[in-house]
């Protein structure tokens, strides 16, 4: 008989740093102080997280010079702060594989054109001040596969399955379709490149891919 195949190769650990010269937080409230190491920092925001029925947080801030511990929860990464006394850890590269970590968060929209110059006849929801395809496609995301935006009239409208299936001619409106998730947050601010890598991150998205 033939031989049975190897097995596949174990997963790569997490990189433990994913941003030097960078704060996530609330700064009012640290986990703990007088921490010495980022091993100790992942614990402590673990133990806090437990403590409360939650899984530990994806990222921790740890400053090394202050000693001062923070958790960081992955949507927070976006709004990340530049800051030389700290950098951002990933949890999950210091506990072991039994301790739960939270999933990381589902990215921005993504869209295509589905028909240009029309509008569905029937709608779940109308949103108005919208100011670009982008901005309804997160505005109707959960809500609707389908949505409609008139550039001229800041409208979006999340479909209904019948009002697309009906949907009409309007050239002052476009349909999309909704497609999937990009993979990470979209971060607030631009963040700068991963510890590993200094190069510009890519458009459309400057947020760093998360684990």
């Amino acid at each position: 008989p033939s031989p049975s195949p190897p097995p596949p190769p174990p997963m790569a650990p997490a990189a433990p740093l994913a941003w030097s010269d960078q704060f996530c937080g609330n700064r009012r409230w640290p986990t703990e102080l007088g921490v010495t190491t980022p091993a100790a920092c992942a614990q402590a925001v673990a133990r806090e997280a437990a403590g409360a029925g939650r899984p530990a947080p994806l990222f921790f801030s740890w400053s090394e010079a202050a000693e001062y511990c923070y958790a960081c929860k992955a949507g927070d990464v976006g709004a990340a702060q530049p800051d030389r006394m700290y950098s951002i850890y990933r949890t999950r590269a210091f506990v072991d594989a039994s301790t739960p970590v939270e999933a990381p968060p589902r990215g921005p929209v993504t869209y295509r054109l589905a028909q240009g110059g029309a509008t569905c006849t029937d709608n779940a929801k109308i949103i108005d001040g919208v100011d670009s395809p982008r901005a309804c496609a997160d505005a109707t995301d959960g809500i609707s596969v389908h949505f409609a935006f008139s550039a001229n009239f800041h409208i979006c409208t999340a479909c209904t399955p019948r009002g697309f299936a009906q949907r009409a001619p309007l050239s002052s409106y476009d349909i999309y379709e909704a497609t999937g998730h990009e993979r990470g947050p979209r971060p607030a601010v631009p963040m700068p490149a991963p510890a590993s890598s200094r190069t510009s991150p890519t458009a459309p998205s400057a947020s760093p891919s998360v684990p």
